[in-house]
């Protein structure tokens, strides 16, 4: 913070940002999704997990 300032610790991105990031959370966000009924989007999903879902 002290170098960037306040302003850097939020997130500033779009969507494919935020799809991109929810990659590397892919457990937490997978299980939020589930919990609240939301489908989950396929840019957020690893190729991996997606693959093996085909």
């Amino acid at each position: 913070i002290a170098k960037k300032g306040l302003r850097s610790t939020f997130f500033s991105g779009g969507n494919s940002a935020c799809q991109s990031h929810a990659r590397q959370h892919y457990d937490i966000y997978a299980k939020k999704c589930a919990e609240k009924g939301i489908p989950e989007n396929p840019r957020a999903i690893p190729p991996k997990i997606a693959k093996a879902r085909e």
